[in-house]
């Protein structure tokens, strides 16, 4: 029979001969939007297609590869499909990204222009009514060994060891933690065997790691009955992949979403959001991967969650130094974006710190005295990932990370107005 494929706003999928019938959950269109398509793409609910054209432009390679995961889901979990009705078998598929600008902004909420890729992550998954389990298998299993976890929403998510089932982990209980925060009634919770397979090079640089997240969202909405708009999924994932241990904004979970091809999009947040971003015609971006991996989730403390820790600490001690409490700052001025509004807009907090932040590294107390309060104190009630931040750094760079995010902001607007302002193509790549 037929795949049956329901896509998420995404591209294009075509026939494809099996045992039975599965679903195909998918992220990202690839046929170009009508305008009205356009205006109602962030709202947009998972729509269905039964051929993997409407995904993929080779629908051959992407036939085989389905047929692939078959297979190993088969040999993983022999009769699983059956037991669970082939109708029950659900394929879930979410795009990598590369960003072209707006780097290290998106958690401070600011706007960020990305594009997704065609690199992307599938996840085969059928409930399993009798395991109370969840069984994880990955295509290329010498590398991600086999996994199983308690069929259990409110279980953690184990980041002291960094193995890949995390990130299903991660999507499997955001659906259901979404679904109290909307209150939306969560339907009871069913063991799953899965099986993924991956072509975003990991720790490359381009959200391996949300991709999954992503896919593995979609796939446990899927098996359970549920179906949010994208924008929800989008915040859904963005939430839940925090469990991993990263202090991350949207921007990869956004673009993962609401990508769609031959555009790039300015996303941005509070609420999530996305519009097209027209490029030069006749140009091409080059994504070159170096083979350096970079394991954010694994770094996270000297690293990604660093920066994060010194752009709020940067926040506060302007808020401080414009007059607020420092109690309040600490809790109320989490972002660069937030300090603004003491200083007139972002140009007033452009110049303030250049005025009142001090350059190079300060000590812990240094950064301290800056906020007014004890950093643990700023970060009371946070995540154990900030905390974890705290107990390693000896040294914040206030001034350098609030410089890099108002002039990354602006530097965003400038791109997305040129191209908005058009002209000849060879032009706008050179303003570019």
């Amino acid at each position: 029979a037929a795949w049956r494929i329901s896509e998420r706003g995404t591209r294009r999928h075509g026939a494809l001969r099996g045992s039975g019938r599965q679903t195909l959950v998918a992220c990202t269109e690839q046929r170009a939007p009508s305008s009205a398509a356009m205006a109602a793409a962030d709202e947009a609910r998972v729509q269905r297609h039964d051929t993997l054209p409407a995904i993929y432009d080779d629908a051959a390679a992407a036939a085989a590869r389905y047929a692939a995961l078959r297979r190993a889901f088969d040999a993983a979990y022999p009769g699983a499909a059956a037991a669970a009705g082939d109708d029950a078998l659900v394929v879930a598929r979410a795009p990598g990204r590369v960003n072209l600008i707006g780097e290290h902004i998106d958690y401070e909420g600011y706007s960020v222009l990305p594009m997704a890729i065609a690199h992307d992550t599938a996840v085969m998954a059928a409930p399993n009514a009798t395991s109370g389990r969840i069984r994880l298998c990955n295509v290329d299993g010498e590398r991600f060994a086999p996994l199983e976890f308690a069929a259990e929403p409110s279980q953690d998510v184990d980041t002291s060891t960094h193995t890949w089932g995390n990130y299903f982990l991660c999507g499997y209980k955001g659906v259901f933690e979404h679904c109290a925060r909307v209150g939306v009634e969560a339907p009871a919770a069913v063991g799953l065997d899965v099986c993924v397979h991956g072509l975003v090079p990991a720790g490359a640089g381009v959200s391996s790691s949300s991709a999954l997240v992503v896919a593995s969202a979609l796939a446990v909405m899927a098996a359970h009955g549920l179906d949010f708009p994208k924008v929800q999924l989008a915040e859904l994932a963005r939430v839940c992949e925090q469990h991993i241990g990263t202090m991350s904004g949207g921007m990869d979970q956004a673009i993962s979403v609401l990508g769609q091809r031959g555009q790039a999009k300015l996303v941005e947040f509070n609420p999530v959001r996305a519009s097209p971003v027209s490029l030069p015609a006749g140009h091409t971006f080059v994504i070159a991967n170096c083979l350096a991996v970079s394991e954010k989730a694994v770094s996270a403390a000297t690293q990604y969650n660093y920066r994060v820790v010194e752009c709020r600490l940067a926040a506060a001690a302007l808020a401080v130094a414009a007059g607020e409490a420092p109690a309040k700052a600490a809790a109320e001025v989490a972002t660069l974006q937030s300090a603004e509004r003491y200083y007139g807009g972002r140009e007033g907090a452009v110049a303030a710190v250049e005025q009142v932040l001090k350059d190079g590294a300060s000590s812990a107390a240094a950064a301290a005295e800056a906020v007014g309060v004890p950093l643990a104190e700023v970060f009371a009630g946070a995540s154990a990932a900030a905390q974890d931040v705290l107990a390693h750094a000896d040294a914040f760079r206030l001034r350098e990370r609030a410089r890099h995010v108002y002039s990354e902001a602006r530097r965003v607007e400038d791109f997305k107005a040129a191209c908005d302002a058009g002209g000849a193509p060879a032009e706008l790549a050179a303003k570019l």
